[in-house]
């Protein structure tokens, strides 16, 4: 039973980091597009 929670809090502690990620990411592209629009 014990077990079981670590397992579920862990994987939610994972899905978290990945969202962090996935939204810095979405941001530092969309920085990076918005950059090069104006470059040209």
């Amino acid at each position: 039973m014990y077990g079981i929670v670590w397992a579920l809090g862990l994987f939610r502690g994972i899905m978290m980091v990945l969202c962090l990620v996935v939204a810095l990411s979405f941001w530092t592209i969309k920085w990076m597009l918005n950059g090069l629009r104006w470059k040209l």
